[in-house]
């Protein structure tokens, strides 16, 4: 009996002494060069570390068992820099940054380094960290982000002669190695040319002196000057688009699966829209990004690290993606292909821009990244709604699916919150169907042109509502919208009756400037009132007299109501059925009082425009 519980008192202490051995997990320490992990497993079990640099460097491996009795202390160097330790034993997994050589990420700069080839990339986009109290150099970076991936280079006089296999003179007396810091060439060698926090640079092989790779010295590609006004309204809009951008990432899952639901036919009309902010910035900015962006080949690879928020893009910033700390479970190698237009095309929309391709396919963040891609303004129509431009990605389903997404017009930007890793490409709406145009068929052509330019909109659900009446405010929103006219997002009101949250606030004001809508003598517009002939015929006579091709002049009194046409109206009136813009009923009335509806308005400025094109407005 003693014996039998001497046994089970040993037992107990050895159970005590155990327990407690089991529950300590790795721990990781970084001191004085030295990474130091320890813990307790189960006697004989492995313990596994993983070691990867912040930036995305190569992968150090360390496996080894524990000791006889389950405890295990390794120690090993490290070059001073950020790193994260991944710590497997047992079961347990400990992950943790570590700071080597006393420097914190705060005592780096990162900077982003490319290599473009004569025929290939020789470095997709990699970010480097450099010490803050050693004034790096471009020769520096280079020689950092080529580190990474046993790339050689060689350098004479501070100047870099060759990379890879790429060497100065290879390919003539002019060819060699240039570089550029966020596009801009600089006239110095990259060893003294100092590096800032965010600069990106781009190492290009040229073969004549860089006319070849955009080289601004030689005067090919400059950036028109921008002035404070639109440095201004660059930063406002950036700043909108971010607040915008927070709100659709919070309800993006909702977004997701409205989309999926109402997809139709591929596309279809679904809720998620396109949220346009900042003014369009001006032709010079448009025509010099669409020269930055036109050659540019969109490429990406690199190693993101879990706990560390990372910025992908190519060389010139076409594509970008920001991967918030916590997106990720797990390092993962990423790659971005642009491609050609990758699918089927639904019918009544265009591609506006390349397919992007992101790997692995499939990938799912844990919380939202963001995609930011340019937008070539000068391709897309003329007069568009920026509002049918849609971003287009693939469910997992593989259906294509509309996602929410904000144009910020002012930098050329379009950026969206993305949950998973697809095919992107950016589609305009070229045709939009009312479903509700049965009764109004000699109105449909008219109806259908002018929606295809953006110039009309519905009323929701596919509706146009034809036969309703038309507004002073809505027939002011499409001749305005019709003539491009000027439209600011703050302009000046000069009617005590429309106040600056109304949506047809700055139309109207645009319609005031341009002289074609002057109010009453209140000073009030009556925005909500419906618009009699006599007023449509008045504004179209002014539009057409902006234009510089005024109306001929018409007799009313070939009307048999013509002593029913007030004398404001009466050169209005005549001119527009002269010109065949408005036409008089069978019984030879011309109504001028009569209400319009939006099919009769709609026919009304269709008939403008072509005259206006010399197409005769009949």
């Amino acid at each position: 009996m003693l014996k039998k519980l001497g046994i089970l008192i040993l037992a107990l202490l050895l159970l005590f002494q155990v327990v407690p051995a089991l529950a300590a997990g790795p721990t990781v320490a970084c001191e004085n060069g030295m990474v130091t992990v320890s813990g307790q497993v189960r006697p004989g079990a492995d313990v596994s570390i993983l070691v990867l640099r912040a930036e995305g460097g190569k992968r150090a491996y360390i496996g080894q068992s524990s000791a006889v009795d389950g405890s295990y202390e390794f120690q090993f160097p490290l070059p001073d820099g950020n790193y994260l330790v991944r710590v497997a034993a047992d079961g347990a997994v400990v992950e943790q940054t570590c700071s080597v050589g006393g420097k914190t990420t705060a005592d780096y700069i990162r900077v982003r380094v490319s290599v473009q080839g004569l025929t290939h990339t020789i470095l997709a986009p990699t970010t480097v960290s450099l010490p803050k109290d050693q004034p790096a150099t471009v020769l520096d970076a280079l020689a950092a982000a080529l580190a990474k991936y046993d790339i050689p280079f060689s350098v004479r006089g501070g100047y870099v002669r060759s990379i890879g296999d790429l060497a100065e003179f290879d390919h003539g007396p002019e060819s060699g190695w240039m570089f550029s810091v966020n596009d801009d060439y600089p006239d110095v060698g990259a060893a003294d040319w100092r590096v800032s926090d965010g600069d990106q640079i781009r190492w290009s092989y040229t073969l004549n002196l860089g006319a070849d790779v955009g080289n601004r010295y030689q005067g090919l590609l400059s950036q028109p000057p921008l002035s404070d006004a639109e440095e201004l309204a660059r930063q406002q809009a950036r700043q909108a688009a971010d607040a915008a951008l927070a709100d659709l990432a919070a309800h993006l899952p909702a977004f997701f699966a409205i989309a999926v639901q109402g997809e139709v036919d591929g596309l279809g009309p679904t809720p998620p829209a396109t949220y346009v902010v900042g003014e369009l910035m001006s032709p010079a900015q448009q025509s010099y990004l669409a020269q930055v962006y036109s050659d540019n080949q969109a490429q990406v690879e690199e190693h993101v690290v879990p706990g560390w928020v990372t910025v992908l893009a190519d060389a010139a910033g076409e594509v970008r993606l920001t991967i918030p700390a916590g997106a990720l479970a797990a390092t993962t190698t990423i790659s971005l292909q642009e491609g050609s237009p990758c699918w089927q095309l639904p019918e009544g929309f265009q591609f506006v821009s390349p397919c992007y391709t992101w790997q692995p396919a499939g990938l799912q963040f844990q919380v939202p990244a963001e995609l930011d891609i340019a937008l070539n303004l000068l391709q897309l129509p003329g007069a568009i709604r920026y509002e049918d431009l849609m971003l287009v990605c693939f469910d997992t389903a593989g259906r294509p699916v509309q996602l929410p997404a904000v144009l910020d017009l002012a930098n050329g930007r379009l950026r969206a919150p993305i949950r998973h890793f697809s095919q992107f490409v950016i589609l305009l709406q070229s045709q939009r169907q009312f479903v509700d145009l049965a009764d109004v068929e000699w109105a449909v052509p008219a109806i259908q042109r002018l929606a295809d330019l953006g110039v009309l909109d519905g009323v929701g659900d596919g509706r146009f509502c034809p036969c309703a009446d038309v507004t002073r405010a809505q027939f002011t929103k499409i001749l305005v919208t019709a003539l491009s006219c000027p439209v600011t997002q703050n302009g000046e009101q000069p009617f005590r009756d429309i106040f600056e949250d109304d949506w047809y606030a700055r139309y109207v004001a645009a319609a005031s400037v341009a002289g074609l809508v002057a109010g009453y003598p209140d000073e009030t517009f009556h925005p909500q009132a419906a618009m009699t002939r006599a007023e449509v015929a008045a504004l179209l006579c002014r539009a057409a007299a902006s234009r510089g091709m005024p109306l001929p002049a018409g007799d009313i009194t070939i009307c048999r109501d013509a002593l029913e046409v007030l004398p404001w109206a009466r050169p209005g009136l005549g001119s527009c059925l002269a010109a065949g813009l408005l036409q008089g009923y069978s019984d030879g009335n011309c109504r001028p009082q009569q209400i319009m509806t939006r099919a009769e308005a709609a026919v009304a400025v269709d008939r403008l425009s072509r005259y206006l094109m010399g197409e005769g407005g009949s």
